[in-house]
């Protein structure tokens, strides 16, 4: 009963948390001429507190610097996965299913990346728009959903900030 409640509600969160910074993003770019805010390096890379993206450049952040200037005007806090482990987080393990936020400025894109059981070609996120048509998965359209702007749904490298 509990293993078939646990991935639906999961799947429920994961939708919630990424509708809820996607609309944050919306209100401070509101108040800040339609400018949203940049990730690291002006924009080129992904911004996460995944230890997946340790030593590069917006890898392993504090939760409120994931997605600039949000916290706490805009956000209370930045979402986490439902199952990111934040105690292996903060001891250095590398872990998967983390939130990752990439901007230029003018576009930007928020990824649930890299989680093997939130079933990313399942219908409910596919309805939604949310299944990520830029990272094709081996055995399934995409390994990744999100929300983003029109402009980041450009899947090549001549893209805004080196390709989304």
């Amino acid at each position: 009963m509990f293993t078939k409640a646990y991935p639906h509600a999961n799947r429920l969160r994961r939708i919630s948390d990424l509708r809820i910074m996607q609309k944050a993003l919306g209100s401070y770019a509101a108040s800040n001429n339609g400018v949203y805010p940049m990730s690291a390096g002006s924009g080129t890379y992904w911004n996460s507190e995944c230890p997946l993206a340790a030593g590069y450049p917006g890898g392993s952040l504090p939760a409120e610097e994931v997605i600039p200037g949000l916290v706490p005007t805009y956000l209370p806090t930045i979402p986490h996965d439902p199952e990111m482990d934040i105690s292996k987080i903060n001891n250095g393990v590398r872990g998967s299913c983390c939130y990752m936020y990439k901007s230029d400025g003018k576009d930007y894109k928020i990824m649930d990346f890299n989680c093997q059981t939130a079933q990313y070609a399942d219908s409910q996120f596919k309805t939604m728009n949310m299944v990520d048509p830029c990272r094709p998965g081996p055995n399934m359209p995409s390994f990744a959903i999100g929300v983003w702007s029109p402009g980041a749904l450009v899947c090549n490298a001549k893209s805004p900030a080196n390709g989304w």
